[in-house]
C-alpha cells in the first residue's frame, strides 16, 4: 500500500494471504463498488444521452431552424428547439427513461414572438401538449428529472 507521490492517490495491490481481498473485505455485505457504478450508469441517471431529435406529429413543424430536441443529463431532461402549428394538441411522445413522475406544465415565450407566452404540459406518459396554432419554445422549459 502506497500514496502516488504525484496523483496523491491511495494504491493497493489485491493479496489472497489472508484468505480475501482487501476490496473485497471492505465490500463484505454490500454491493461491490463496480457493479454499483454500473447499475448507475445503465439505469441513466448518470451520463448524457447528447441531443436526440423530437418526432413531432399532428403537422407540428419545426420554426425557424430550430429542430426540437431532448436529452437526458445525469438524470435531467432539457428540451430545446422552435416549433409552430399543429392540427391537435399533442405535439409529440417522449420515450420510456426520459418521462417525469408527474404533470409538468411550462408557461413559455412563443418562438415567433418574444412578447407572447403559450403554454407546454408534459405527461408521465411522455406525451407533450400545446394549444393548437401556436409555437411554443421549448428552451425555457424546467429541466425535471427523469423518472419514467
Amino acid at each position: 500500500m502506497a500514496i502516488d507521490p504525484v496523483t496523491g492517490v491511495f494504491e493497493y495491490e489485491e493479496s489472497t494471504a489472508v484468505g480475501t481481498t482487501f476490496s473485497g473485505y471492505l465490500n463484505k455485505g454490500m454491493t461491490p463498488i463496480k457493479t454499483a457504478i454500473a447499475s448507475i450508469l445503465t439505469t441513466g441517471k448518470i451520463g448524457d444521452s447528447g441531443w436526440i431529435n423530437l418526432t413531432l406529429v399532428n403537422s407540428w413543424a419545426v420554426t425557424l431552424g430550430e429542430t426540437p430536441q431532448y436529452r437526458k443529463l445525469n438524470g435531467i431532461v432539457y428540451l430545446r428547439g422552435l416549433i409552430t402549428g399543429g392540427s391537435a394538441t399533442t405535439v409529440a411522445t417522449l420515450p420510456v427513461g426520459f418521462r417525469p413522475a408527474s404533470i409538468i406544465r411550462n408557461v413559455v415565450k412563443a418562438a415567433t414572438s418574444p412578447t407572447t407566452t403559450t403554454s407546454l404540459q408534459i405527461d408521465p406518459t411522455g406525451v407533450i401538449t400545446s394549444p393548437t396554432g401556436a409555437s411554443p419554445n421549448l428552451g425555457p422549459c424546467a429541466p425535471y428529472p427523469a423518472d419514467n
